[in-house]
């Protein structure tokens, strides 16, 4: 797949720029690259190439963590409604939530 055209306005980054960006723990360049390729729960960075430098945006970053966030939400829904066996499921994450 190839990547998206950032929208007017947005100013291209590197992906060692954006990785600088990103909250908690450090992240890799290569992790980046990862967001763009695979994604994470079918959602994938907005990226583009420039040269031989994949880039992305700040804002690009801003929209992918909050569509990881809704596909996260809609999974964790799926789940608590998946009757006894989510219910199940439901008590071991509240269990784990408490843990951490």
């Amino acid at each position: 797949m190839t990547g998206v055209v950032l929208p007017p306005g947005e100013t291209p980054i590197t992906l060692d720029e954006a990785a600088a960006l990103v909250p908690g723990k450090p992240r890799s360049r290569q992790t980046l690259w990862r967001w763009c390729m695979a994604g994470i729960r079918g959602v994938r960075l907005e990226h583009l190439q420039v040269g031989r430098e994949t880039c992305t945006s700040e804002e690009a970053l801003k929209r992918f963590f909050a569509r990881v966030t809704a596909a996260s939400e809609r999974e964790r829904r799926r789940v608590q409604d998946s009757g006894p066996r989510g219910d199940r499921v439901e008590k071991a994450l509240k269990e784990l939530d408490g843990k951490i």
